[in-house]
């Protein structure tokens, strides 16, 4: 299959993940953040009756390209079987969802959203889990990232359920050894980011074009000098 976007030791595939896959060589890290399977509500109307606006506040506000909506692929339980079958350093972000379909673990990573902000009452979840084979134990990233208020990305709001790129470089400057890294559920791109600021080869995969299109522009920016994301 032939990519849509090849730069700098970047490559994006525009496609079914569970097709494309399998046709490609076994990565030195597997890192992505694929659907839940929990038809997550992303309208923000969970908020308050009326839905609060927050998406549309965002597009005025920031004239970024905002997906409003259902989750690709999350309307049905997500099977893990096609990432397991590459044998290879995983880390699986929302595993705690899918825990039931994947292998037992001693490691787990956990990205602790409250950061400065702890005591605040928020109606959604404080933080999320990654399933991994790289490590034993329970590790903690802290990075605020909580609806408008985030320690990161203010205003860069590409995609309902986007990952800070500081939450995959830290994953990556822990956990990567060599090889290239695969995110087959891309996303707006925030994996191929951060693979492109520590320059390490990543491949992505994204059913959605608007996405994919997304993610290029976002590597097409200039990459500031690396600084190792802070972790408190």
């Amino acid at each position: 299959m032939k990519p849509c976007y090849q730069h700098g030791g970047i490559t994006i595939y525009h496609g079914d993940a569970q097709e494309i896959v399998p046709s490609l060589a076994k990565p030195g890290l597997l890192l992505t953040d694929p659907p839940w399977g929990i038809n997550a509500n992303t309208d923000s109307s969970r908020f308050s009756p009326p839905a609060s606006g927050w998406w549309d506040n965002a597009d005025r506000s920031t004239q970024q390209h905002n997906e409003k909506g259902l989750i690709e692929g999350d309307q049905q339980p997500f099977d893990p079987s096609h990432l397991l079958s590459l044998k290879c350093p995983t880390i699986l972000w929302g595993g705690h969802c899918f825990a039931d379909r994947l292998p037992p673990s001693a490691g787990w990573l956990v990205w602790d959203k409250r950061k400065g902000i702890e005591d605040a009452n928020w109606p959604l979840s404080e933080g999320e889990l990654a399933w991994t084979n790289v490590c034993k134990g329970v590790r903690f990233f802290r990075h605020r990232w909580m609806g408008l208020v985030r320690e990161s990305e203010q205003g860069e709001h590409h995609h309902p359920t986007q990952k800070p790129v500081a939450l995959m470089k830290w994953c990556l400057l822990r956990y990567h050894k060599k090889g290239a890294v695969l995110d087959p559920y891309m996303g707006s791109g925030a994996t191929l980011v951060a693979c492109k600021a520590l320059g390490i080869p990543a491949i992505g995969i994204e059913l959605k074009e608007r996405h994919c299109g997304i993610a290029v522009h976002r590597l097409s920016q200039e990459v500031l000098p690396l600084s190792e994301p802070a972790n408190g």
